[in-house]
């Protein structure tokens, strides 16, 4: 919730798919398995402890150290650049919120600067 809060406070493009902005359906998905998640909290210790040290820079190399993105990812995000006011990434072309999209949204947070947000984005 703060994450969506803080990204749409600095970029909220209408009619594009962010990390924090999908459909419905997904975010009533994501909801459901939340219920799950959180009735096995034990599974996700190891997580989590893995996670804690990763606080510093390097976001795109943190994900895929942990198996969040995949070599494929990496290579898309290499071209990403911010927005000329610094607040926004565009990701090229139009997408649909499959797993690659995903992804690469998540991904390109690194393009961010500490204290100063650059929030990814897709047109649909």
């Amino acid at each position: 919730s703060v994450a969506a809060a803080r990204c749409a406070a600095v970029f909220a493009p209408p009619g594009c798919l962010t990390l924090w902005q999908l459909p419905a359906e997904i975010e009533d998905a994501v909801s459901r398995q939340w219920a799950v998640w959180n009735q096995n909290p034990e599974s996700w210790a190891g997580f989590f402890e893995n996670l804690a040290p990763r606080n510093s820079g390097e976001l795109d190399r943190h994900l895929r150290d942990l198996d969040l993105i995949d070599d494929a990812t990496l290579q898309a995000l290499v071209p990403l650049r911010r927005s000329a006011e610094g607040k926004a990434v565009a990701l090229p072309g139009t997408g649909r919120p499959e797993l690659p999209t995903l992804k690469l949204l998540a991904a390109a947070f690194s393009k961010g600067e500490k204290q100063n947000l650059a929030v990814p984005y897709i047109k649909t």
